[in-house]
């Protein structure tokens, strides 16, 4: 788990993966998500994601999500 601080948010431009597709994965299933929302918390930094099928949305620490390229 990564720690960020002013600098390190600048320069990863969080609001650049606003709308962005991932994966997170829980144990063995993997799960389609849409980045919604990008926040950071005591720098930590946090991403509102909602599965690309089904329905809801979570917060999840960023390193849970692979951002697909």
């Amino acid at each position: 788990m990564q720690t960020f601080n002013k600098q390190s948010v600048a320069e990863l431009k969080p609001e650049n993966l606003k709308g962005e597709v991932g994966t997170v994965s829980l144990g063995t299933l993997s799960v389609g998500v849409k980045i919604v929302d990008t926040r950071v918390r005591f720098g930590h930094l946090d991403l509102l994601v909602k599965p690309l099928n089904g329905s809801g949305q979570e917060w999840i620490e960023h390193h849970r999500v692979t951002v697909m390229a």
